[in-house]
């Protein structure tokens, strides 16, 4: 039996697996298996796993295939290939096998370090990934407080916006408020300088007037005396 055909009866038996125990739909999940699935290490290298369980299109499961009675040597290369692909896909399980008996296969949990692990338990990880009412909840639990989150923000930033708009009016009509007022004090002290300034000039001119007749009364007694002393002196 060549490589080949045992990689195609492991992925039938995955197959069949899966879709015996995930009858149910799988809200939220797109899950698929994916054959010489590309991986790259870097930019330089890169890699085709033989089978890849991708959910939500990303690794979940990646299975290492040899053909039956292989070296230990080929096999330890296996495992080590296996594990350098769950390191650079980030998946989660894995499985070498180089047989179609689940029983002998060899799986991994790679969550932590490449660790062995059983059948039992391995499969049971795998049913964890999809439980559905989990999932709906967990999902749905997080939009939830996404929702709330976004809310919250959308009312913080409409209230920090109402209050610069208010802070803002105020200012302005504070501004205004002071600007007429002082455009008011500035007519109203000018109005008073000028009818100041008015009344001053008033005040002079009535002071030169005054003066004025002052001194032609003043000077009108002395001609007046000086006639009347002449007119004492005729007599005489």
């Amino acid at each position: 039996m060549t490589e080949s055909e045992i990689q195609e009866k492991i992925l039938k038996r995955l197959q069949q697996y899966t879709e015996h125990l995930f009858k149910r739909p799988i809200w939220g999940r797109i899950w698929d298996f994916k054959e010489q699935y590309l991986i790259r290490f870097g930019r330089d290298r890169r890699g085709h796993a033989d089978i890849t369980l991708l959910i939500n299109n990303k690794p979940f499961m990646i299975v290492e295939c040899k053909r039956p009675g292989v070296s230990p040597t080929e096999i330890r290369e296996g495992k080590e290939q296996l594990e350098s692909y769950l390191n650079a896909s980030r998946a989660n399980l894995g499985i070498f096998a180089n047989n179609d008996d689940p029983q002998k296969w060899t799986y991994y949990d790679n969550n932590i370090g490449f660790d062995e692990i059983d059948r039992s338990t391995f499969w049971n990880k795998i049913e964890a990934a999809f439980d559905t009412e989990r999932d709906i909840e967990k999902e749905a639990q997080q939009l939830k407080l996404q929702r709330i989150e976004k809310r919250a923000k959308a009312l913080v930033a409409q209230s920090t916006k109402d209050i610069n708009t208010r802070a803002n009016k105020m200012i302005d009509e504070e501004a205004k408020k002071r600007v007429t007022q002082k455009a008011v004090n500035t007519a109203v002290a000018q109005q008073l300088q000028e009818k100041i300034n008015q009344q001053q000039k008033q005040l002079d001119s009535a002071r030169e007037e005054r003066d004025s007749n002052w001194g032609c009364a003043m000077w009108g007694w002395i001609l007046f005396g000086v006639a009347i002393f002449i007119l004492i002196i005729s007599h005489q």
